[in-house]
């Protein structure tokens, strides 16, 4: 999993800071204001200026809520097509095949199939296509020059 995110766990966590991962070279900082808050009010965070380990945690951090972005996205569609109505166990996922006890989500499409599903099967499944694609697309990159 770690090599999903493109750096090794030691690499990700080497230097967590309170205020923010962000180098400050990317907001104007110069070596000199590095260890000191400057401009925006003293809105800038206290990191290191060369520092390699905090740019790949910014990097992952900006990586994760891609993905989190993406998937949100998905469920919110999903939503949108789905109408939640109480099963009571009358009804079994269509992935997992289990009958749901409780809540069930099912197509608002007219003439679908009334397939109802678990909320955490469809988000599992739509997780399972984000990290595959990503996968799938890190492989085709090939192995990166670093």
């Amino acid at each position: 999993m770690a090599d999903l995110w493109g750096m090794g766990p030691a690499a990700a966590t080497a230097h967590v800071y309170r205020a923010s991962r962000v180098p400050t070279h990317y907001l104007g900082g110069t070596p000199t204001h590095a260890r000191r808050r400057g401009g925006l009010s003293g809105a800038l965070p206290r990191v290191p200026h060369a520092d390699d380990a905090a740019l790949l945690a910014f990097r992952a951090t900006q990586h994760r809520r891609r993905l989190l972005a993406i998937f949100a996205r998905m469920m919110a569609r999903f939503h949108e097509q789905h109408e939640r109505r109480w099963s009571m166990g009358r009804w079994e996922c269509g992935i997992c095949r289990r009958h749901i006890p409780a809540w069930a989500w099912l197509p608002r499409l007219p003439h679908a199939p009334p397939q109802a599903l678990h909320e955490e099967c469809v988000s599992r499944a739509m997780w399972d296509v984000i990290l595959h694609h990503e996968i799938s697309v890190r492989a085709a990159q090939g192995p990166r020059a670093s």
